[in-house]
C-alpha cells in the first residue's frame, strides 16, 4: 500500500507526476489485489471441497446403512406373505372342517364322530402355532421398519448440510472460473472463422456454413494467386 499512498500524497499536493509511471503502479497494485484475491478463493475452494467430502462420506454410509434396512425390510415383508398366507389356509381349513360335522355322537360308539374331534383338534393346534409364527415375523418386520424411519431420517438430516457445502464449492469454482483469464476477443474471432480453400467460412441464419464472397472474389485476384 506504500506504492498507492505515494500516488495520493502527490496527487493531494499538487506535484507534477509521471502518469505512465503512476498508471503502470497502479496496474501493478492492481494485479497483486486480484493475485492475493485469487490465493483466498483457491484457499477458500480446497477448505470447501475438504467439507463437502467428509459430508459426502458420510452421506454414503447412512445410504448404504439405509439400503440394507431397506433390503431386510423387503425380506421380511416377503416372510410376513408368506406366514399370513399360511394363517388364511389354516383358518379356511378349520372353517370347513367345523361346517362338516358328523350327525353322529361319540357316547353310542360312533366312530365318524371321534375322527372329527381328533382332526379339529389337530386344526386347531395347526391355527395356534400359524398365529404364533405369524405374530413373530410381523413382530421382526414393525421392527425393522422403524430401523427404516430411523436410517431415513439420518439420511435427511445428514443431507442438508452437504447439499449446503456442494453447491458452496460450485460457488467457489464459479469465481475462480471467472477470475481466470479468458482468450482475447480476436483470438476468439479467429477460431469462429473457420477458413476452407482460401475461403473464409461464414454462418448463415439457418445455421449452416458457406464461403465468404469477399474472401472468394480475394483469392480469385491474380496478385492473390
Amino acid at each position: 500500500m506504500d506504492d498507492l499512498e505515494t500516488i495520493t500524497t502527490e496527487t493531494a499536493q499538487d506535484a507534477p507526476i509521471d502518469l505512465a509511471e503512476a498508471r503502470a503502479r497502479l496496474a501493478d497494485l492492481q494485479a497483486q489485489a486480484q493475485a492475493q484475491e485469487r490465493v483466498i478463493v483457491e484457499e477458500e475452494l480446497r477448505q470447501a471441497e475438504a467439507a463437502h467430502g467428509a459430508l459426502l462420506e458420510q452421506c454414503e454410509t447412512a445410504q448404504a446403512a439405509f439400503d440394507e434396512i431397506a433390503r431386510k425390510v423387503e425380506a421380511q415383508t416377503s416372510v410376513v406373505y408368506q406366514s399370513s398366507t399360511r394363517r388364511a389356509g389354516v383358518a379356511q381349513k378349520l372353517d370347513m372342517h367345523q361346517h362338516n360335522r358328523p350327525q353322529g355322537n361319540a357316547r353310542y360308539g360312533d366312530k365318524s364322530i371321534a375322527q372329527w374331534n381328533a382332526a379339529l383338534e389337530t386344526f386347531l393346534e395347526e391355527q395356534r402355532e400359524a398365529e404364533r409364527g405369524y405374530g413373530e415375523v410381523f413382530a421382526v418386520l414393525l421392527n425393522l421398519q422403524g430401523q427404516r424411519r430411523a436410517a431415513v431420517e439420518k439420511l435427511d438430516s445428514q443431507s442438508r448440510p452437504e447439499i449446503l457445502a456442494r453447491n458452496r464449492v460450485a460457488e467457489l469454482r464459479r469465481k475462480l472460473d471467472a477470475m481466470t483469464p479468458r482468450p482475447t476477443k480476436t483470438e476468439w474471432e479467429e477460431f469462429q472463422q473457420p477458413v476452407l480453400n482460401g475461403a473464409t467460412l461464414v454462418y448463415t441464419s439457418d445455421s449452416s456454413l458457406r464461403a465468404d464472397p469477399l474472401s472468394r472474389r480475394a483469392a480469385s485476384r491474380p496478385e492473390a494467386r
